[in-house]
């Protein structure tokens, strides 16, 4: 679960790191809140409040999404400017988190050893069932 304004602010905010900031900055390094409680509030609670089916918890005959972290030093990176839009439009974004070990998406490794996988054509995602 996130934010979107659609791109009309792509200059001035960057939301990719907001599950990482979560885990790092506001559960390790000012203990908000409790590990398994930051976990639950984004995999488990926007599954049940959007109500997606076998998704958002680590049980038999669930979708197999799951991100493997280290707690002591997960984090997201550096924000850095880029200009890759027309008209030589800046954005921001944070493509290299810290302490994300593994990542699968329905069984799929896409990140393995800290390594993000090149996957081709290949999207194993697909569109949730709903209830």
């Amino acid at each position: 679960l996130g934010l979107s304004d659609a791109g009309a602010h792509v200059d001035q905010l960057c939301d990719a790191p907001l599950y990482t900031d979560l885990l790092g900055n506001w559960v390790r390094e000012r203990q908000l809140m409790p590990l398994e409680q930051a976990v639950r509030k984004v995999s488990g609670e926007p599954a049940d409040i959007f109500g997606f089916v076998r998704r958002g918890y680590l049980r038999e005959g669930y979708w197999a999404d799951v991100c493997v972290f280290d707690p002591q030093t997960v984090g997201p990176g550096p924000v850095r400017r880029v200009r890759d839009f027309p008209a030589d439009g800046g954005r921001l974004t944070a493509e290299e988190p810290s302490g994300i070990q593994h990542v699968l998406v329905n069984g799929t490794p896409i990140r393995v050893d800290g390594n993000q996988l090149e996957l081709g054509a290949q999207r194993p995602g697909m569109q949730p069932e709903l209830a």
